[in-house]
């Protein structure tokens, strides 16, 4: 075999040059392959920062939209408070065992004068039981009012009920939305070492500062009840989130979303 040749596996012999050509040949195939690759790597990269990205841009919009979606839930609920503001719930009034609705206006008048409220005819707009009849609680009896004075008559003195021997376990509420009543559910039953004391007024929750829960805390809060200076609104559930209360929104079925919506955004 001469210098600078090479010989094949069947014995025949090749020219080195020939060789080396052919290795760089499929060094560069294999270079130009991998660069291929590269640029396919780079390319998904690409596509998926920019999925990302849109993925982002929606998440926000999305985002936007629930906070849009709870401002108008809230407007609902307080437009829906407000119709509600002249009824009044009377609770624990045992009902008779025959499948007949009794007196709810009657029972009112009974209610008025435990309580020393003088209750025309006229001052009722209706009142009668809610939901079906059970066999183990009564029902609550709901009232209509047509003088709103009336009505908060009633509810100022609903105290006088302590003790009666008329109706020893009824008590007087208003008449709140599914919403607020979740509401005021949850602070009476979960605020007790910040709030001494809970109770509604004209559809909102009122809540009463306990001696340990400091000014610094209740900063966030956006609305004080006027000439109560130890007591705190709550007609929605970021209300609760603004007075640093830790809370288990999911109870209320419901999510805040931390964030400042800029309704001009979205124009």
């Amino acid at each position: 075999m001469t210098r600078g040749n090479a010989r094949k596996p069947n014995g025949e012999e090749t020219n080195g040059n020939d060789f080396q050509n052919e290795v760089k040949k499929q060094l560069k195939e294999i270079l130009d392959s991998m660069k291929n690759i590269s640029d396919q790597i780079n390319e998904i990269k690409n596509e998926l920062m920019a999925a990302k990205r849109d993925i982002s841009k929606i998440t926000e919009e999305n985002n936007k939209l629930k906070q849009i979606i709870n401002l108008s839930t809230f407007k609902v609920d307080s437009l829906e408070q407000y119709g509600r503001r002249e009824n009044l719930r009377i609770y624990g009034i045992p009902e008779s065992n025959e499948n007949i609705d009794d007196d709810g206006e009657q029972i009112v008048h009974d209610i008025a004068k435990l309580l020393n409220v003088d209750l025309d005819n006229w001052d009722i707009q209706r009142a009668h039981r809610l939901g079906r009849k059970r066999s183990n609680k009564p029902r609550p009896i709901i009232v209509r009012f047509l003088s709103f004075k009336k009505r908060n008559e009633i509810l100022n003195s609903k105290s006088k009920l302590k003790n009666n021997q008329v109706y020893p376990s009824a008590f007087i509420t208003e008449d709140l939305t599914p919403l607020r009543s979740k509401l005021l559910y949850y602070v009476k039953h979960h605020c007790d070492e910040k709030f001494v004391m809970c109770h509604t007024r004209n559809g909102n929750i009122l809540m009463k500062k306990s001696a340990n829960y400091s000014k610094a805390q209740h900063s966030k809060s956006t609305e004080k009840v006027e000439g109560m200076g130890d007591w705190l609104v709550v007609s929605t559930p970021d209300d609760l989130f603004k007075l640093d209360i830790d809370v288990d929104f999911t109870k209320l079925n419901y999510k805040p979303l931390l964030f400042n919506l800029d309704l001009n955004s979205l124009k």
